[in-house]
């Protein structure tokens, strides 16, 4: 080992197996499950994937638009989940801050 090594390089200048087992073990991503809706008029919602900062009720998320030349969309978060429904489910884009524009 020398004085460079980085800390984990035990004497023998090797990983020891606990550090390598922590180093190799994979992250995990807690997905959350956003309902919106497109607008407040609208008693369907929609269900979303969100992999990101966590988004809570009432804030405004960017959504992919229905085709990749609709660029995305602005809509309302109405409920939030850590269970995976039982269908698949589109990513939200980001939240949108306050005062952000509703087209691109």
């Amino acid at each position: 080992m020398t004085d460079d090594s980085p800390p984990w390089i035990d004497e023998a200048g090797e990983v020891p197996r606990k550090v390598w087992d922590e180093l190799a073990t994979p992250l995990t991503v807690q997905l959350q499950y956003v309902e919106v809706r497109f607008s407040s008029r609208d008693r369907r919602t929609y269900h979303y994937h969100n992999d990101g900062p966590r988004v809570a009720v009432g804030d405004e998320v960017r959504i992919p638009g229905r085709h990749p030349d609709d660029g995305w969309k602005a809509v309302e978060v109405v409920g939030v989940s850590d269970e995976k429904p039982p269908f698949a489910t589109k990513p939200i884009l980001q939240e949108l801050p306050d005062n952000a524009s509703h087209t691109d």
